[in-house]
């Protein structure tokens, strides 16, 4: 019985128990005066046998009601001592098993002091006291005493109460969901679709088409939320004016088609320091959405020279290509002086997608009737030869940020957001409270700040405890013959301590493609620990919790592997995962996988798994990575599946590092790390699927050292007297 059964008061029903109490009074009273009378009429008539055995049973009778009663009583009493010592003990922590602002820690010795309570009504009383050893075990003894009429009894009980060490956010809620809790770096969803409750201390930022979605989804954020769109592209062309007196451009208009009709100019090299005039084209027309971020400016100009003769140095080159915002040419100049104009038709490129040549570009002013390019070409004849520059057309690419979701949708919102900070969507005007204007669509939005919200917080983990106490372990290796791995795979340096400067690196392989290993610990007849893996069936059993004093992979690529049972795999560094590691499966009548291909495994559907009976919990000191492995198939694999050999997991990640989730690996399951990293890339994104609440926690994930926990639950054990 564990905290949460405490905190269902044994109740001391006492105007019960006086109520009983006086009824059997008066029916002992009434008794009483008829065994009186009895005995009266025996001396007054006749002094028989008959008589004498009557009075004889009467008294002996009343003597044992009134006995028994009285044990009954104080056996009572002293249940109601050991209760109120439970309370006590139980009162002290609230209900995630920290203690009580103004509690006592149930480890504090003096807790329990010896306790007298009198029970008038029930002429009786009840002393109960309790000691702590250095196991952090209580003895509670409690001795109720009643007395009824001139008979007293006395009863002593006793209980056993374990105080027992809990991991700070050891709940299931806080396991269950994506949780970064670092407030450096923001969790950046890019491209990806998260479909489980997501939380972070620090800032959200959505990129891209990634969103959080479904209606049952929570969203906690200690920071600010920033949305914005994937990139969209809108090409206009512009129309040229002329500005200047001196080689001016013939049709200047002529530049909004790519018709091969040219506006000209003919530049003489002494003529106005051998530029042409400015042709400044504007009027693209652009109608770029006012809620878009302008990213970058490209333009193009098809054009050519009447000559390009490097050997006489009779060349034209670019002398301005700027931007006009406002009806003002500002920023860079991105001309290409360096580079000679060819005499056929050619398109030369200015800027990118990204670059915003130095200027601060919005919706409204790219969409202005005055926004363009300025444009200037130099003659570089040496010899007085006039050059004629032919300008085809010009255009400008707008890349901007278009429209997304976010978190939710108008259709179907999440349930709660708790956004801490402001919300940005695109290039409005960040605000608080969150709402729907910044594409956050949820049943409640809440503006809770981080230091409040104790959904923000990552669950502990006692990494230090389990390398002592792990089943197999550093301390505690196999106990069954021929475990098929080497005495030193959960520790191959001795070391002493956890973490990075006390361990070497083992990179060990958890499925071998060509081997088998079994290894067992047992305690008094009981399976306590198991780490199993056979290469044939693909099938791996686990159970407890198992530590790795340096790091371990999956890491055969595209390998099927079906694990079964629950347990926890703890590594002091790093874990990598390339394979396909799914939660149980199908078994025939021998327990093996009735499949080992990506048809028969949990590729079709990473959502199917139960975590009640299979839950693998993968916890490290150091960063992780799972990925897809290689695009390479081979041996006995099917063929690649769109290009490359299916990844992925079902169970839980942790890590007090990063959790770096890239290329095509596919993920059912919780994820929890100091740092969660989801590179956008060309070869694919992760896919994230909805996966069943991973209630009923192992061991590694609730229990630590009682003597440097904060956290606690009282284990009941049995009463005994």
């Amino acid at each position: 019985m564990h905290l949460s059964m405490l905190r269902l008061k044994l109740a001391r029903p006492a105007g019960a128990t006086a109520g009983v109490r006086s009824g059997t009074l008066a029916r002992l009273r009434a008794e009483e005066r008829a065994m009186a009378l009895i005995a009266a009429l025996g001396i007054l008539v006749v002094l028989t046998i008959a008589g004498t055995a009557v009075t004889e049973y009467a008294t002996r009778n009343f003597v044992a009601s009134g006995s028994t009663k009285a044990s009954s009583s104080a056996y009572g009493l002293a249940e109601a001592g050991i209760n109120d010592a439970l309370s006590i003990l139980a009162n002290q922590l609230d209900s995630t098993g920290a203690v009580k602002t103004g509690g006592i820690d149930p480890r504090t010795s003096t807790l329990l002091p010896q306790t007298t309570v009198n029970y008038p009504s029930l002429g009786g009383s009840v002393v109960y006291s309790g000691t702590i050893n250095s196991s952090y075990v209580w003895t509670i003894t409690s001795t109720g005493s009643v007395k009824v009429g001139r008979t007293a009894r006395h009863s002593t009980i006793t209980r056993k109460v374990s105080v027992v060490g809990i991991n700070a956010g050891a709940d299931s809620s806080s396991w269950s969901r994506f949780y970064q809790d670092s407030t450096s770096s923001c969790l950046t969803i890019d491209n990806d679709n998260f479909v489980t409750n997501v939380g972070t201390r620090g800032d959200l930022c959505i990129r891209n088409n990634g969103s959080i979605t479904g209606s049952n989804v929570n969203v906690d954020v200690g920071g600010n939320v920033s949305i914005s769109g994937p990139d969209a592209t809108s090409v206009k062309y512009g129309t040229g004016a002329n500005s200047g007196a001196s080689n001016t451009w013939t049709n200047p208009t002529k530049t909004s088609a790519a018709d091969s009709s040219y506006t000209t100019s003919a530049i003489a090299p002494g003529t106005n320091s051998g530029n042409s005039a400015i042709l400044n084209v504007t009027g693209f027309g652009f109608a770029v959405p006012s809620t878009a971020i302008v990213r970058g400016i490209t333009v193009a100009i098809g054009r050519h020279a009447s000559s390009n003769s490097g050997t006489n140095s009779n060349y034209l080159r670019d002398n301005t290509v700027q931007l006009i915002k406002g009806g003002t040419a500002t920023g860079n100049n991105k001309a290409a002086t360096g580079t000679s104009w060819p005499t056929s038709d050619g398109a030369a490129n200015y800027g990118s997608g990204s670059d915003l040549w130095g200027v601060t570009l919005g919706a409204s002013d790219v969409n202005a009737s005055n926004f363009g390019v300025k444009i200037i070409v130099h003659n570089y004849s040496t010899n007085s030869t006039s050059i004629t520059a032919s300008i085809d057309y010009v255009t400008v690419t707008v890349t901007y940020s278009a429209d997304t979701n976010g978190i939710g949708t108008s259709g179907t919102p999440v349930a709660n957001a708790n956004i801490g900070g402001s919300c940005t969507y695109n290039a409005q005007s960040a605000h608080t409270p969150c709402t729907s204007t910044d594409h956050v669509y949820a049943g409640t939005i809440t503006s809770t700040p981080a230091a409040s919200n104790p959904a923000l917080q990552m669950p502990q983990v006692d990494y230090s405890y389990w390398w002592a106490n792990a089943k197999p372990g550093p301390k505690h290796f196999c106990t069954n013959a021929n475990p098929g791995i080497s005495s030193t795979f959960f520790d191959n340096d001795a070391g002493s301590t956890t973490g990075p400067n006390g361990s070497i690196t083992i990179n060990g392989e958890m499925a071998p493609p060509t081997s088998d290993y079994d290894c067992e610990v047992w305690e008094n007849g009981q399976l306590v620990g198991e780490l199993k893996w056979n290469h044939t069936t693909h099938r791996m059993d686990i159970k407890g919790v198992i530590f790795i004093d340096g790091n371990f992979r999956f890491d055969d690529d595209g390998e099927i592997v079906h694990y079964y049972g629950r347990a926890n795999i703890m590594s002091s560094r790093d874990d990598e995962i390339d394979a396909l590691v799914c939660a149980g499966g199908a078994t025939d009548s021998n327990g093996n996988p009735t499949g080992n291909t990506y048809a028969t495994s949990c590729y079709p559907d990473m959502t199917n798994w139960d975590p009640t009976q299979n839950m693998m919990v993968l916890m490290s000191e150091m960063p992780n990575e799972y990925d897809q492995g290689s695009t390479h198939c081979s041996g006995s694999y099917p063929s690649c599946i769109d290009g490359y050999l299916p990844s992925g997991f079902q169970g839980i990640m942790y890590s007090t590092a990063d959790c770096l989730i890239h290329q095509n690996f596919r993920d059912s399951g919780p994820v929890i790390c100091n740092t969660i990293t989801l590179p956008d890339e060309a070869g694919g994104d992760p896919t994230f699927y909805t996966f069943p609440y991973t209630g009923n926690l192992t061991d590694g994930q609730k229990y630590r050292d009682t003597a440097t926990a904060t956290h606690f639950e009282l284990d009941v054990g049995q009463q005994s007297g």
